[in-house]
């Protein structure tokens, strides 16, 4: 198989790179393409402690990117503008799919969507009557440590939107997703506030860079989606 600027672009080439186990093949080659450089010394700098990890490069953060004076600006955008597209696409995935029959690849997708980001974000994911997602929704940006859940837009975007429910999802950039007092009483507050409207509170997401919690899962949202005064108490129990 020729590589670099030698490369013969055919079906049999691209049946190859489909099939490639080695990830930093597959990204040489799209650099390559956009005029690049994938040298060493880059693949050093984009290597994390256990070697290299595409899905850990792209979901890096576009100013640490950018930063990485091996990869430079343009190289950092065409990262991020790859990021981009893949994020799209599993997106598109979600409109077809149940996401609370489904909970395991939505956390995936909030994964590589919200666990690169350097600051706490809280995102609105607004559902149609069959849990289909209808469109995600930036609420609001905070600081490091710490992001204030505005009630009043969320209830804003869902009804604009027609949303039959709503899950609400945030990040801990600080590495664990364990709930805080702050985020089961604000749950409490949006299950309260969505409940005489019809409009089902499904869940509140908190998502770090390699894991997710769901309130729900954990028991501090029961069935009849009043928030339990014990901690992880399971839904259903006595």
């Amino acid at each position: 198989m020729k590589t670099g600027q030698n490369v013969m672009y055919s079906a049999e080439y691209f049946d190859h790179l489909a099939a490639c186990n080695n990830e930093i093949e597959v990204l040489a080659a799209l650099m390559r393409l956009a005029g690049l450089d994938i040298s060493e010394q880059l693949l050093n700098t984009l290597s994390g402690p256990n070697g290299f990890d595409l899905r850990a490069v792209l979901a890096r953060n576009f100013s640490i990117l950018e930063r990485e004076n091996a990869l430079g600006e343009r190289g950092a955008k065409f990262l991020k503008f790859l990021h981009v597209i893949i994020l799209q696409y599993q997106r598109a995935k979600l409109a077809q799919r149940d996401l609370i029959s489904d909970i395991h690849t939505l956390h995936q997708y909030l994964k590589l969507r919200m666990g690169p980001l350097t600051d706490e974000v809280v995102i609105a994911l607004l559902l149609d009557s069959s849990n289909h997602l209808i469109c995600e929704t930036i609420i609001a940006t905070g600081t490091s440590n710490r992001v204030n859940i505005l009630p009043r837009q969320i209830l804003k975007n869902a009804i604009e939107k027609s949303a039959s429910a709503i899950i609400i999802v945030h990040n801990h950039p600080g590495g664990s997703p364990q709930p805080s007092n702050d985020d089961i009483r604000i749950t409490k507050e949006l299950i309260n506030i969505f409940r005489p409207l019809d409009i089902t509170f499904h869940d509140h997401i908190i998502i770090c860079r390699d894991n997710a919690i769901s309130l729900r899962e954990r028991g501090y949202i029961c069935i009849d989606h009043s928030v339990t005064k014990l901690g992880f108490q399971r839904r259903g129990s006595n």
